[in-house]
Order: C-alpha cells, then sequence, then structure tokens
C-alpha cells in the first residue's frame, strides 16, 4: 500500500474518502482465477462444449428434480446427498435409455452369476472345513 500516491492523485476524491487512501487486496487463491480466465479466452470453443455437457444434468436435477438447495449441512452430509441425487438422476437416464425390462433383465443376470460365485465360494470353504451339508 501506497498512501503518498493516493495523496497525490488528481482522482482521490472520485476514489476514496479515506485519509489513509485506498487498499487494494487480493485473494490468496486469485491467481487461480486469473489462470482459469486465461485457459477460457485461449480456447472459447473447448469451453463451450465443456459447458454445454457439463452443465445439462445440473440444469435437469434443479429443473426436473427440483434440487435447488440443499438439505443437510456439514461436508460429508453434503456428499452423500448430491450422490444420492445424481444416483437418482444416472437412474432416470438409464431408465430412459434402456427400459426398465431390459435393466431387470440385466440385474437378473448379475444376480445369477453371483450366485453361482457364491455357491462356489461356499462350497470351497464347506469342503476346507470338512463341513457336510
Amino acid at each position: 500500500m501506497n498512501p503518498s500516491a493516493c495523496n497525490e492523485c488528481i482522482n482521490r476524491i472520485k476514489c476514496t474518502n479515506s485519509k489513509s487512501g485506498r487498499s487494494i487486496t487480493r485473494d490468496e487463491h486469485s491467481y487461480t482465477i486469473d489462470d482459469m480466465v486465461y485457459r477460457i479466452n485461449r480456447d472459447k470453443t473447448k469451453y463451450a462444449q465443456k459447458k454445454s455437457i457439463v452443465e445439462h444434468p445440473f440444469g435437469t436435477l434443479k429443473r426436473s428434480m427440483n434440487f435447488t438447495y440443499l438439505l443437510l449441512r456439514n461436508s460429508e452430509k453434503v456428499k452423500g446427498e448430491v450422490s444420492l441425487t445424481f444416483f437418482a438422476y444416472n437412474l432416470k437416464r438409464v431408465i430412459n435409455i434402456l427400459g426398465v425390462k431390459e435393466i431387470i433383465a440385466s440385474l437378473c443376470s448379475i444376480l445369477y452369476k453371483l450366485k453361482i460365485e457364491l455357491d462356489y465360494i461356499f462350497c470351497n470353504l464347506a469342503q476346507n472345513y470338512n463341513i457336510k451339508s
């Protein structure tokens, strides 16, 4: 800060009424914002494409699912709330793309494969411990 520069400036009255002059400070992370602005200005088409891809889910959550504010507080709870909301969004998209019958068929197939694997694991455990069923 250089108060003598303010005292000698012809625009002092337009700028500040403070006796000690005007104080200008920058946030400790302002360099990050400056870097982001530089990257956006460097390649606006890439930014526009990214914006169109990323902002669609948030707009859908806001309009269709009424997700305009968070109900919970603290970082861990907010992460959980947002995760559940995006899970619902993704499930809704999968239902629209595949249909309910296809999802149920896929889940049945996965559960059947899991059952076979679990049967195999438990049979091996039973053999290893000489358990008869």
